[in-house]
């Protein structure tokens, strides 16, 4: 079971999150699946990566102040409920890298 904080990262992550247009609440399909950490979200991911729900990514921004790169997994999406909304071209492959 997901926390609360969890399900909006996963969403956050894969863009099914915030405004669809013409007065929708959220998107209708993922079309991304990145997120860069910050604070107190970096926790979130890190209980998410070793519990194989989210994988990490390279690190973004300048060197002196890069943030954590983080991707959900097949298991997160699943997790979510979010897998009728993801391609699974934008999961990441067993290297930790997404092809899609």
């Amino acid at each position: 079971m997901l926390t609360e904080a969890e399900n909006h990262v996963i969403k956050h992550a894969l863009g099914l999150t915030g405004r669809g247009g013409r007065g929708r609440t959220g998107r209708r399909w993922a079309y991304r699946n990145y997120f860069a950490a910050g604070d107190k979200d970096v926790a979130v991911w890190t209980a998410l990566v070793a519990r194989g729900l989210a994988c990490t990514l390279r690190p973004v921004g300048p060197e002196a102040c890069s943030y954590p790169g983080f991707a959900v997994t097949a298991a997160g999406v699943e997790a979510a409920g979010l897998t009728a909304y993801v391609s699974h071209g934008l999961l990441p492959n067993r290297e930790g890298k997404i092809d899609g």
